[in-house]
């Protein structure tokens, strides 16, 4: 199958599914968001994902020193949820049409529509995806539920 698989979690008691490389990325840039205690920190974290580099650059008409505490609370965005991506309305937009009809839209008052699938459905999700070229796998290492930013809910 020559497009990139796709890994397959639960989180929120909602399956999340998420191209392999965008998972990575947005677990990295989660795992730098919560670890970081300096702007230094951050950016050093973060210096070879050039699409967060800029994503962050959009938020900023100037980035902090690098020597000054980090809080993620001070990237526009990110308290209202609207910055880094949020994996479950992202997948509206990563997943074939077969595969989001396993699902069901959720919409939500402040960050727009979601797409909800029942844990359940592992399977399904899999076999769909395949019919559609891709492949599906289960994600043993918890890289999912990193990007859906969990750090944050505990």
């Amino acid at each position: 199958m020559p497009n990139e698989p796709f890994l397959i979690d639960s989180f929120n008691h909602s399956l999340v599914v998420i191209p392999r490389g965008e998972a990575n990325r947005l677990a990295a840039l989660n795992e730098a968001l919560e670890n970081s205690s300096t702007w230094g920190e951050f950016l050093d974290a973060i210096s070879g994902d050039p699409v967060t580099l800029d994503e962050l650059g959009d938020r900023f008409d100037e980035l902090p020193a690098r020597e000054l505490p980090f809080d993620p609370d001070d990237i526009y965005g990110f308290a209202d949820g609207d910055w880094p991506a949020w994996p479950m309305a992202k997948m509206l937009e990563w997943l074939p049409v077969s595969v989001q009809r396993l699902g069901s839209l959720q919409r939500t008052a402040l960050n727009g529509d979601a797409l909800e699938i029942d844990e359940d459905l592992v399977d399904e999700v899999i076999a769909a995806l395949a019919a559609e070229g891709f492949e599906g796998l289960e994600d043993p290492d918890s890289i999912v539920v990193t990007a859906c930013g969990a750090w944050r809910y505990a």
